[in-house]
């Protein structure tokens, strides 16, 4: 009997002994945080209308160019010079053939120091319209550009250029 008495007060200061060590299941929970290093180099700056999304740009709101026609913009990859300079020719595609346009709005404008944004003012048979773009003194990131109809229905087309080093 003497052992199993032994034994018994043995195994509960074990017990005791393991159970005083632990750390106490809320303080684990509430101070989890409190060691991690978060890392704030190499952040990707965005433009207006896009946020960083697993260190690149896109979009705020549906995925990838958005508005009728979806409007393909070729390059829309533009190499910067390291002083946020480009010049570069372009190709916007899914207009409906022989679409007149009138005006154009981009986001990149408000990134830039200096911008410039010419392009035909109709689309071709294939529904393909050719411009220029440049810029100086530009920040990367993603930015979109809409080109609105110049006749009814007055249709707004989107694509999307993205601007990096």
């Amino acid at each position: 009997m003497n052992k199993v008495v032994s034994l018994g007060i043995g195994l509960a200061m074990a017990c005791v002994s393991v159970a005083v060590q632990a750390p106490p299941v809320l303080g684990a929970t509430r101070h989890h945080g409190r060691h991690h290093r978060h890392r704030h180099g190499g952040r990707v700056t965005c433009g207006p209308g896009t946020i960083s999304s697993g260190g690149a740009c896109v979009p705020v709101g549906p995925s990838g160019p958005v508005g009728n026609g979806n409007i393909v913009i070729n390059p829309n990859s533009i190499t910067m010079n390291l002083n946020g300079s480009f010049a570069t020719s372009f190709a916007a595609s899914g207009f409906p053939p022989l679409t007149t346009l009138s005006s154009y709005h981009t986001s990149v404008q408000t990134a830039c120091s200096t911008f410039s944004l010419s392009a035909s003012p109709m689309s071709d048979a294939a529904g393909v319209e050719q411009g220029n773009v440049s810029g100086v003194g530009c920040v990367p990131g993603t930015y979109s550009v809409s080109f609105t109809e110049g006749v009814s229905p007055f249709q707004t087309f989107i694509g999307f250029f993205t601007l990096h080093f």
